[in-house]
C-alpha cells in the first residue's frame, strides 16, 4: 500500500507541474548536491562531460564573447566558459542554485542572478550565445516556448542557442509505462521532468533557427533508477542491451533510442532573409 500511495502522490505532483510549472522550492540545496546531474563532478571540482561536449559542439571561440547560461544551477558551466575567456552570466529561478553558484565561484568575475527565463531582463541582441542545459524538460510547453522566444530576442544575429536535454522522450515513454505497469517509481526526476523532448519536437520548437542536432547515449542514465535496482537480476539480458549499448551510433534507431539530445541552433542574420 505504501508503494501505491507514493506513486499516486508522485503522479499528482507531476500533473500539477505540467499545468502550472515546477515549484522552485523543489530545486533546493539537497537537489543540487545529491540529485542534479553532475553533482559528483562538482564535488570534486570538475565539470560534467555533457557540459564540455556542448561547448565543443558549438564550435565557437568564446574568448571575449557575451554568454548567458539559462538554468545555470551550481554554475559550473559559467566557470568553464569563463576559463575559455567568455564574459558569462548565469541565471536560475532557484534561490538555492544562485546561492550555491555565488559561493562556489566568488571572485571569478561571473554574475549569477535569480531570474525567470520567460521574462529575461536583458536588452535585445545582447549575447553571442545562450546555453539551456537540461532545462527544457523542466518547463511546461508554454514556458518553454516563451523561454526560446526570449533567448532568440537577446541573441545577436549569427549567434547560437545551445541546448542539451535528456532523456529522449521516444526512449523514456516506454520506460515510464514499464514502471507504471510494474508499480515502480521512475526515479529522482519523476516530479520535475514534465516536458521531455524528441528530435522532432525540438526542430519544431526551433523553427526560427538554423538547427543542428547531435545524439549521444548515456549508458548509466537508466541504471540510476529504482526500476533498474529492482529488476536487474530478473531481466538482466534485456536491461543490459537497453542500458549498455551505445544507440547514438545505430543508424535510424538512434533517433528513437539514443538517450541524449544536443542542439546547436543558430539565429539567422538579417541578410539571410529571416527575422
Amino acid at each position: 500500500m505504501r508503494n501505491l500511495k507514493v506513486l499516486i502522490q508522485s503522479y499528482a505532483m507531476q500533473k500539477r507541474a505540467k499545468n502550472t510549472g515546477v515549484n522552485s522550492s523543489q530545486y533546493d540545496e539537497k537537489y543540487y548536491s545529491n540529485v542534479n546531474e553532475g553533482w559528483k563532478e562538482f564535488a570534486q571540482g570538475k565539470v560534467s562531460k555533457r557540459l564540455i561536449k556542448a561547448v565543443e559542439l558549438s564550435g565557437k571561440d568564446f574568448k571575449g564573447r557575451n554568454v548567458l547560461d539559462i538554468g545555470c544551477g551550481r554554475g559550473e558551466l559559467c566557470s568553464h566558459l569563463a576559463k575559455l575567456g567568455a564574459k558569462c552570466v548565469g541565471i536560475d529561478y532557484s534561490a538555492a542554485a544562485v546561492k550555491i553558484a555565488k559561493k562556489a565561484f566568488k571572485g571569478k568575475g561571473i554574475d549569477f542572478l535569480r531570474m525567470d527565463c520567460t521574462k529575461l531582463a536583458f536588452p535585445d541582441e545582447s549575447f553571442d550565445a545562450v546555453f539551456m542545459m537540461d532545462i527544457v524538460e523542466h518547463l511546461t510547453p508554454k514556458q518553454l516556448g516563451l523561454a526560446v522566444e526570449e533567448a532568440r530576442r537577446i541573441i545577436q544575429p549569427g549567434g547560437q542557442l545551445i541546448i542539451h536535454t535528456m532523456p529522449n522522450a521516444f526512449l523514456a515513454k516506454p520506460f515510464y509505462l514499464l514502471c507504471k505497469v510494474t508499480g515502480t517509481k521512475r526515479g529522482v526526476n519523476e516530479t520535475v521532468h514534465i516536458n521531455e523532448q524528441t528530435t522532432f519536437s525540438l526542430k519544431q520548437l526551433l523553427k526560427n533557427f538554423d538547427t543542428k542536432i547531435f545524439l549521444a547515449h548515456d549508458k548509466d542514465y537508466f541504471k540510476n533508477t529504482v526500476f533498474y535496482s529492482k529488476f536487474r537480476t530478473k531481466a538482466r539480458p534485456l536491461l543490459e542491451l537497453l542500458f549498455q549499448h551505445d544507440f547514438s551510433k545505430t543508424p535510424i534507431l538512434k533517433v528513437f533510442i539514443a538517450s541524449e539530445i544536443f542542439v546547436v541552433a543558430r539565429k539567422p542574420s538579417f541578410t539571410e532573409g529571416k527575422s
